[in-house]
């Protein structure tokens, strides 16, 4: 706990997102900037917004205000309830909510966003990234021990596209915070899908049996989902930018958050493409186990029957070997994939 009450700790990870943001605002090609507020304070003293974003875009320039809160179960609160009327009109402790809006009115920005880790509140229910309405602004979580900033990164895209566009006064923000839950939903699984199948997938191949099947299996159930959920990813991002600018979601895009059939349509794809490889294995292992049960029945002279059976065993395996790998290249060309390298090389190539 007095470690993370560290000011200097603090100070380090205040400079870190700063770093991360930077690179993102580079990498977007943005004409934005970013800066550590450090000790900088209002009229009244207050320092709450720790890092301001500049967002420049035709000729205008807004702030936009960065609380970091790197501490245990912080919770989220609300307006509705800051205070206890038994005890007190007045808010009683810092929440989420109350640092957005103290970070918005001492930075001069229209929204903010306070970021949290992820392993510190791990309790909270909140999602990953969730606007609140009536502060104006993000939560948005990180996660510290893995690294793993990217919801900062989404979480910033929207509120820089929410200050730039001419959002309708009447706008519903309950889509919003449907369209962000959904979003939040898929990244997580995305996240927790990638994790999990490095993780089966190293084990399988440093283990000394006989695991290809396996790994094949598992790379193509993983591979088909991991596709899937980015076309989600991209799609629900897609319908999000619209609707800010917008003010409007359409019938079909409704749908689309709802049902994701363009997902389901290229996860099944991505499952016949995997699958087709998998049976094609294990037809060729079938017929490499044939081939050399055959040999070991065949009756030679004793001086004859080693070089012979080692020879068709040898035979056996070479057919074997050519033609998955003739499949492969097939696949990989049908796929508009080099088709050069080793059989591990291809069949890695065709899972990327």
């Amino acid at each position: 706990q007095k470690f993370l009450e560290n000011n200097k700790f603090k100070t380090d990870q205040e400079e870190t997102l700063k770093s991360i943001l930077a690179d993102y605002i580079q990498s977007q090609n943005y004409a934005d900037s970013v800066q550590v507020t450090g000790t900088t304070a209002d009229g009244d003293g207050n320092k709450t917004g720790d890092i301001v974003a500049t967002i420049n875009y035709k000729g205008s320039a807004h702030d936009l205000a960065i609380e970091v809160k790197f501490s245990t179960n912080f919770p989220q609160g609300g307006v509705a309830s800051k205070s206890n009327t038994a005890t007190s009109f007045r808010a009683q402790t810092d929440t989420a909510t109350s640092q957005i809006i103290e970070s918005r009115k001492n930075r001069k920005s229209r929204y903010a966003m306070i970021v949290l880790d992820k392993s510190l509140n791990i309790h909270s229910e909140t999602p990953e990234i969730h606007f609140i309405p009536e502060a104006q602004g993000i939560i948005v979580k990180v996660d510290l021990l893995a690294n793993d900033y990217s919801n900062l990164e989404i979480a910033y895209d929207l509120l820089r596209q929410m200050t730039i566009s001419s959002i309708p006064i009447n706008l519903d923000f309950a889509v919003l915070e449907y369209l962000l839950t959904d979003l939040s939903t898929v990244l997580g699984r995305q996240k927790r899908i990638t994790e999990s199948s490095k993780n089966i997938i190293n084990q399988l191949e440093k283990s000394h049996k006989e695991n290809v099947k396996e790994v094949i299996s598992l790379s193509s159930m993983y591979e088909a989902e991991l596709k899937a959920l980015q076309v989600t990813i991209t799609q629900t991002t897609r319908i999000m930018k619209q609707w800010l600018t917008t003010g409007n979601l359409s019938a079909d895009d409704a749908f689309e958050t709802y049902m994701k059939p363009k997902a389901n349509a290229e996860w099944t794809a991505e499952k016949m493409k995997h699958t087709e490889m998998l049976n094609l294995h294990q037809k060729m292992v079938r017929e490499k186990t044939k081939h050399e049960a055959e040999s070991k029945t065949v009756s030679k002279p004793e001086d004859e029957k080693t070089d012979t059976k080692a020879t068709k065993v040898k035979s056996s395996k070479i057919n074997y070997e050519d033609m998955l790998v003739a499949k492969l290249k097939e696949l990989l060309k049908a796929a508009g994939k080099p088709v050069s390298g080793k059989k591990a090389d291809l069949i890695e190539r065709l899972n990327e």
